[in-house]
C-alpha cells in the first residue's frame, strides 16, 4: 500500500478521533460550570413522556434527510431563589436521543417528587436536576479516540502486506488504495 494512503487512512482516524476527543472536551466542560451552581429545594410539577419528531441524515442510495418519532421525558420542576419563582423543563446535563431509558427517568422523576435543584447564580433561570455524567463516561469517550487512532496505524501499517499480496488477483490492482480507504 502505498505511503501516501497509509498517511491518509491514520490521518482520517486522528481526525475522528480528535472530534470525539473535542466533543467530549465541551462536555466536560459544560459539566465543571455546573459542578459550581447552587442548590436549591425543588419540586417537579410535570414528568411525562413526549413524542417528537426528529430529523436524521439518511445513507446509502437514500441520501435525503428523513424524520422520525420518538419518545422523550418531558420533565418540568419549579424552584425558589431569592424569594422569586422559577420553572425549568431541562433536567439533565445528559445528552438524550429519545428512546432511551424513558420510563426509568420517569420513575426516576415522578410528578409531585422534591429534588435538589442546581441553578445557575448568574442567571437563575438556569437550573438541572442532574449535574453529572454517567461514571466513566469521560474516561471511555478519551478510552475510544485514543483506540481509534491505535487501531488504524496497527490495521493500516500490518495489513499493508497482505493487500499487496491480493494486488495481482484484483480486476482493477490500481484501485487497490481507494478499496483499501473504503
Amino acid at each position: 500500500m502505498e505511503l501516501e494512503l497509509k498517511f491518509l487512512l491514520v490521518g482520517f482516524a486522528c481526525a475522528l478521533a480528535g472530534m470525539l476527543s473535542l466533543i467530549t472536551f465541551v462536555k466536560w466542560r459544560e459539566v465543571q460550570a455546573l459542578s459550581h451552581w447552587l442548590p436549591t429545594p425543588g419540586k417537579i410539577i410535570s414528568s411525562r413522556v413526549e413524542a417528537r419528531e426528529v430529523r436524521s441524515s439518511g445513507f446509502g442510495s437514500d441520501s435525503s434527510d428523513t424524520t422520525e418519532m420518538r419518545n422523550f421525558p418531558a420533565i418540568t420542576f419549579e424552584y425558589k431563589v431569592g424569594g422569586k419563582k422559577f420553572q425549568s423543563s431541562r433536567y439533565s446535563v445528559k445528552e438524550n436521543l429519545g428512546n432511551f431509558e424513558v420510563p426509568e427517568t420517569l420513575a426516576q422523576f415522578p410528578r409531585g417528587a422534591e429534588v435538589t435543584v442546581f441553578y445557575n447564580p448568574a442567571d437563575p433561570s438556569k437550573a438541572v436536576i442532574e449535574r453529572t455524567m454517567p461514571d466513566g463516561a469521560f474516561k471511555f469517550m478519551f478510552q475510544l479516540s485514543a483506540g481509534l487512532v491505535i487501531v488504524a496505524a496497527v490495521l493500516v501499517f500490518s495489513v499493508g502486506g497482505l493487500l499487496e499480496a491480493i494486488r495481482p488477483h484484483l480486476p482493477k490492482p490500481q484501485n487497490l488504495g481507494a478499496a483499501a480507504l473504503l
